[in-house]
């Protein structure tokens, strides 16, 4: 049983100056599950580029191959609330799945895995919310 995670991308938030528009900065993670039935944490979010207490990433793509499932939350101050549920072979590119845990601390932004039975990959692409900072 094993878990492991690792960012591929991290960009920054990008201010666009006068007159300009702010755009928002992106994650995206490669979560690996190897016969996994365990909760993890699966992001991170106080080590990602402009994080600050009250930070919130949204799910905007994902790729998946897994044998059993996995069920990816938000992590919440006293709940996590549950962002999406990934079994089989398969793609999201819906509209984006917004943070709605309660949370304004170091952890808003964190992501966990829960897995069944999990093995294969889940690349995560996430947009960052406005908590974050240039």
């Amino acid at each position: 049983m094993a878990f492991a995670t690792r960012n591929i991308r991290d960009t920054v938030v990008a201010d666009g100056g006068q007159g300009g528009t702010s755009q928002h900065g992106t994650v995206v993670v490669h979560l690996d599950h190897s016969y996994d039935s365990a909760t993890s944490v699966a992001l991170d979010a106080s080590a990602l580029s402009g994080h600050a207490n009250g930070a919130k990433l949204s799910i905007v793509r994902a790729w998946w191959g897994l044998a059993g499932s996995v069920e990816i939350q938000f992590k919440g101050a006293s709940a996590d609330t549950h962002a999406i549920r990934l079994a089989g072979t398969g793609s999201y590119n819906g509209p984006a799945i917004s943070n709605g845990a309660t949370n304004g601390g170091a952890t808003s932004g964190d992501l966990e895995s829960i897995g069944a039975s999990a093995t294969g990959f889940i690349v995560l692409e996430l947009r960052k919310g406005d908590g974050f900072t240039a």
